[in-house]
């Protein structure tokens, strides 16, 4: 297990010197139990999302990726991990050959569009992503399984109270970052959730990343990049449309005027500032990520 941290006034000279994160290395530093709080937060989650299957023996001809953590301290000093797979063709090179892979992905032109769109209608930015996004997706079209590593059958006799055989291997259940068909799936399951009734957006003819809706008798536009979006719409307009769970804000207020200027807040949390406008509309944020 390989894994990245970045800068934080809460890490530790240890931890700044200790080079290429590694499992073992993190073992050895007196943060280590911060750090195996976050693998078993992770897969605590992973776990209620039901994200993988039972262990069970390697099929014939089984598809079987290499799990693969991501880790870094917050600027609380929480040590963080996420796990992803190592979907990649040097490590997947069959997945590769037979799985369908293509998924939009947002170009200059319509991120230029966007944002003189919004220019013009005097609107505000507003950027976010959706929580868990792969994670809600249809299951994968290739049936992949993953190895059991370390962390895993570590949290697994943690939960379970019981050594897990780690020759079995993890049947995955929905869209997994670093799985070469989970970009596809989540673009074909937020498509048809925006497209719905409920919401009415509708894309360009040319690009599936930009569209827009009318709501309460407001244009609003929307961009999205895989998971991420941009929401261009009026301070008034924004309970009303809240679909995403937002992060952080751009908070941009954009205006034709050359000289006009942005500001964006980069301190302030997100829940915080916009809980009084957005909690009449928090029940939009389990329907959107619904399967239906």
């Amino acid at each position: 297990m390989v894994i990245q941290a970045i800068q934080s006034q809460a890490i530790t000279p240890v931890e700044q010197a200790i080079g290429r994160f590694t499992r073992p290395k993190l073992r050895s530093l007196s943060t280590w139990e911060q750090w195996r709080a976050g693998e078993h937060k992770q897969l605590d989650h992973f776990h209620d999302l039901k994200m993988y299957g039972e262990p069970v023996r390697k099929p014939p001809d089984a598809i079987v990726l290499r799990p693969h953590w991501q880790c870094s301290i917050k600027r609380d000093g929480t040590r963080r991990s996420r796990i992803c797979c190592d979907g990649s063709p040097q490590s997947a090179p069959l997945l590769h050959g037979i799985a369908s892979t293509y998924s939009s992905c947002v170009e200059q032109p319509a991120q230029q569009l966007f944002f003189a769109l919004a220019a013009r209608e005097n609107y505000r930015v507003y950027g976010g992503d959706a929580q868990d996004a792969y994670a809600h997706s249809p299951p994968l079209e290739t049936p992949t399984f993953v190895s059991i590593d370390d962390a895993y059958a570590d949290w697994y006799e943690h939960r379970f109270k019981k050594k897990l055989d780690c020759c079995l291997i993890l049947p995955v259940l929905h869209g997994l970052q670093g799985h070469p068909e989970s970009g596809k799936l989540w673009e074909k399951h937020i498509t048809a959730i925006l497209r719905s009734p409920q919401f009415g957006f509708k894309s360009t003819t040319h690009d599936r990343s930009i569209c827009s809706a009318t709501f309460e008798g407001t244009r609003i536009l929307l961009l999205r990049h895989v998971d991420d979006f941009a929401v261009a719409c009026l301070m008034k307009t924004l309970p009303s449309i809240y679909v995403i769970r937002l992060v952080k804000p751009y908070n941009y207020h954009l205006k034709t005027h050359p000289h006009s200027s942005t500001s964006a807040s980069s301190k302030t949390s997100m829940d915080l500032m916009l809980h009084s406008i957005l909690t009449p509309s928090s029940s939009l944020v389990r329907s959107m990520l619904t399967v239906s």
